[in-house]
């Protein structure tokens, strides 16, 4: 049996609270009034609860996938500092590929959108990646890996309920992966993946996300000190 996914007055709030959402890129619905097409925007941000602009080259890849595992045609426009897109039909999941760039710190303290090899007296930097999946409608398909260079998939088609944990698998190129580190935010790890990429976690009534991360150091790379990959994974809970 298939979920729609119904973004709740509750879940619309908890956006924009400044726990809820780590430095990530995420698709909140939008109402269209088209019976044909889904509609979402583009948001991104969540240090100290702010979201924040970004140019429209920062959004690499979008994709919908319907309840059969096909792929459907998405259209993007900016307004302003912020991307909507539409999705023909219903999609079962949209999944996103944000490329925030490097962000070089400098003696001074600052912090710069640019790689070392451009600043002047480098201190670090940090290649910053996201990406994202958002659960539409719950089925089968949901569990099936999209192929995301960093992904968390859902173990079951069903429908997660409010208070009752549920699986999930983290994978680095198609390969599970251990010691990935999993909760609501960067600064609320609450759990890791164990060797075979799974760690459960368990939603709450209403809109939930899962952040999971990794940090690498990076040698002898002039431009970035550093990798740092984000993923967030949301979907409603009624």
């Amino acid at each position: 049996m298939l979920k729609r996914f119904m973004l709740l007055a509750s879940g619309l709030t908890l956006l924009w609270c400044p726990s809820a959402f780590s430095h990530t890129a995420w698709f909140v619905p939008v109402e269209s009034g088209l019976t044909d097409t889904a509609q979402y925007q583009i948001y991104f941000g969540g240090h100290e609860g702010k979201l924040e602009g970004y140019s429209a080259e920062k959004v690499k890849t979008i994709s919908a996938i319907d309840v059969n595992g096909a792929p459907l045609t998405v259209w993007r426009t900016m307004d302003d500092d912020k991307m909507q897109i539409r999705a023909e039909g219903m999609p079962a999941m949209l999944l996103m590929h944000f490329d925030n760039g490097i962000y070089t710190r400098t003696a001074e303290g600052d912090s710069v959108n640019v790689p070392m090899s451009q600043v002047e007296d480098p201190i670090s930097a940090v290649n910053a990646i996201k990406y994202h999946k958002t659960i539409s409608l719950w089925t089968e398909v949901v569990t099936e890996a999209q192929g995301q260079p960093f992904e968390v998939v859902p173990m079951s088609g069903e429908a997660p309920k409010a208070g009752q944990p549920m699986k999930v698998k983290v994978l680095i190129d198609g390969l599970p992966a251990e010691d990935i580190e999993i909760g609501t935010g960067e600064n609320t790890s609450e759990t890791k993946t164990d060797a075979d990429g799974m760690a459960m976690f368990t939603p709450a009534s209403g809109f939930n996300k899962l952040w999971a991360g990794k940090r690498t150091p990076v040698k002898d790379n002039p431009d970035y000190t550093e990798s740092s990959v984000e993923y967030l994974f949301t979907f409603n809970v009624e």
